[in-house]
């Protein structure tokens, strides 16, 4: 979103202004509050949209015994059958 070429293909100077201060202010806070600052300019201009989540395929063998499908895989409390 920022840069000499940003994704949405036009340049947002306000934008670029915060991430220059995020990265060049001394103090934490200072940083931080430009971080505030570019989060809402974002949600503003409504640069990016949540479309869905990342996902992925799993594969089990019949061996696996306990398994949960899960958006990730969680392999706690699971193990091989004899």
């Amino acid at each position: 979103m920022i840069g000499p070429a940003p994704a949405m293909h036009v340049k947002d100077e306000t934008l670029n202004a915060l991430a220059t201060e995020m990265q060049n202010n001394p103090t934490e806070q200072g940083r931080l509050d430009a971080w505030f600052r570019a989060q809402e300019r974002i949600a503003d201009q409504v640069l990016t949209l949540k479309v869905g989540d990342y996902g992925h395929s799993q594969i089990l063998s019949k061996r696996i015994q306990n398994f949960t499908p899960f958006r990730t895989a969680r392999l706690w409390n699971t193990w091989f059958a004899a």
